[in-house]
């Protein structure tokens, strides 16, 4: 299973894995699914995110980049969660890794 496999499982269920539900806890479990598979994965989000989304450079870290992000884009923290996972499928399916992970949320 590859590492955005395992993203799209952790999206359907995330609090199998972990107690809350924020962007700070959401992104630190995803830090380390991605330092646990190699660290390469969310540097290419990252890099994506820069050049997509923020057209400027800098030395954040992708967690603090996206939430900056939301916050400029005034969503709200309890929607937060969602606008970063609908970014991440816009990274999915630009980059053409694998479907979109909000696909069937229900399951």
């Amino acid at each position: 299973m590859t590492f955005f496999e395992n993203l799209k499982k952790f999206r359907k269920r995330s609090g199998m894995y972990i107690a809350g539900n924020t962007l700070s806890e959401i992104t630190s479990f995803i830090s380390g699914m991605d330092i646990m598979a190699g660290g390469d994965y969310m540097t290419s989000f990252r890099d994506w995110f820069i050049s997509g989304k923020l057209r400027k450079q800098s030395t954040c870290s992708w967690p603090v980049l996206v939430r900056m992000y939301l916050e400029n884009q005034g969503v709200e923290p309890e929607n937060q969660v969602d606008a970063f996972f609908d970014i991440l499928d816009e990274f999915l399916e630009q980059e053409c890794v694998i479907t979109p992970i909000t696909e069937n949320k229900s399951e």
